[in-house]
């Protein structure tokens, strides 16, 4: 019996909710705008949450503080839609 050596399909992986961040743009007086990637959309909402803003800039930061932007915008996104 002859075996078949057939490679493995290759897989695209999701990105992680923290990789789905786009752009953070200082809109002034203390409000940034944050753009994310959503099922193939760009969402974008206005973030007063400075400690958020600032955990996200910093390298050190944890992912579960980033994930925690990215669902604040898509959940504030989804509410104007």
């Amino acid at each position: 019996m002859s075996q078949l050596n057939i490679a493995p399909k290759t897989v695209k992986q999701a990105k992680k909710k923290h990789e789905r961040i786009v752009r953070v743009r200082f809109s002034g007086h203390g409000h940034y705008k944050v753009t994310i990637n959503y099922y193939k959309r760009e969402l974008t909402a206005l973030i007063t949450d400075m400690t958020l803003i600032d955990d996200y800039k910093d390298e050190d930061s944890s992912k579960a503080r980033m994930n925690e932007l990215y669902d604040r915008v898509k959940r504030l996104s989804l509410m104007v839609s």
